[in-house]
Formats: C-alpha cells, structure tokens, sequence
C-alpha cells in the first residue's frame, strides 16, 4: 500500500513543474549585480531578461505583465530586444505568488517561426 501512495505522490509532483511556453516582446537584458544575502552568504552575478506578455483574464480583458527572469546568458536574448519571442517556463507556487523560470537549457526563438 506504501508503494502505490509514493507513486501517485511522484504523479501529482510531476504535473505541478510541467513546462510552459511563455511568448512576448523582450523589453531589456541586463545583469544584476552579485552581494550578499541577508543571511551574510554571498551570490554572484546573474543574468535577466524582461519579458512584456499578455495574459487573458476570465471576463475577456487581457492584463500585460512583465516577467523578469534569470537566465544563464543575456547575450541569447539581445538579438531580440523589441521583438515577440517563445521561451520554454516553468512555474511553482510559493505561497499566494507565482514564480516563473526559464527551462533548463531553453532558448528564445522568434514567434514568428513558433
């Protein structure tokens, strides 16, 4: 009975860090500056992207958002600066919020060809 409860646990795990095509026009790519934590622990450099996408709300309006997300180099998106792209996402909750992150080796392409 053990078996059968860890593996519909591992199912549901699963399906919450699905991926998720995000698509909008790249507003900046810069670096945000490393430091230290609040816990005294330092942390270097890190590359973001900001990303302007349209989300459709349940009475028809449509809600612009801007994303900022880390991702493991700037120079992939600076091609596309003004231009509408698709970049593979996942999200997870924490608490009332939802964060978003770049996929794991994921690349913009223009939405044009997606």
């Amino acid at each position: 009975m053990c078996s059968l409860l860890t593996i519909t646990t591992t199912l549901l795990v699963l399906e919450i860090y699905q991926m998720i095509k995000l698509e909008g026009i790249v507003l900046n790519v810069f670096t945000q500056q490393g430091g230290q934590n609040k816990k005294g622990e330092s942390f270097d450099d890190r590359d973001k992207v900001q990303i302007l996408g349209a989300m459709d709300l349940p009475n028809g309006d449509v809600k612009n958002e801007l994303f900022t997300l880390s991702v493991d180099d700037y120079r992939d998106f600076k091609d596309f600066l003004n231009r509408k792209i698709c970049i593979a996402v996942g999200a997870m909750a924490s608490g009332r919020n939802v964060i978003f992150y770049v996929a794991k080796g994921a690349k913009p392409i223009s939405a044009e060809f997606a």
